[in-house]
């Protein structure tokens, strides 16, 4: 069962695009590469967020988002550990 404590309901949730997770930085900064004042607690800029993106050219690999300094890249989807970092998700809620 999903028990949520935000009045959310099992599907509200998703995983966010590469662009939605892109838009987020502000590459003038870094660890994180994040504007001041950005809502987030307990991020953890060291880490690597997975996107809901699948690579064009390569199906078994999807993009990921690093916020500590804005890095981007595709990895292979079967990976949960990118060497020398933690792979997190980050849920967004509503939208497509």
């Amino acid at each position: 069962a999903c028990v949520l404590s935000d009045s959310s309901v099992a599907g509200d949730w998703r995983l966010p695009n590469r662009n939605e997770l892109t838009s987020l930085f502000d590459l003038g900064t870094f660890s994180p590469a994040l504007p001041s004042g950005h809502p987030f607690t307990n991020f953890q800029a060291d880490a690597i967020y997975w996107s809901s993106t699948t690579h064009a050219a390569n199906l078994d690999f999807a993009w990921v988002v690093g916020f500590d300094d804005g890095f981007v890249e595709s990895v292979r989807k079967d990976l949960f550990e990118v060497v020398g970092f933690d792979t997190l998700v980050l849920a967004v809620r509503g939208g497509s």
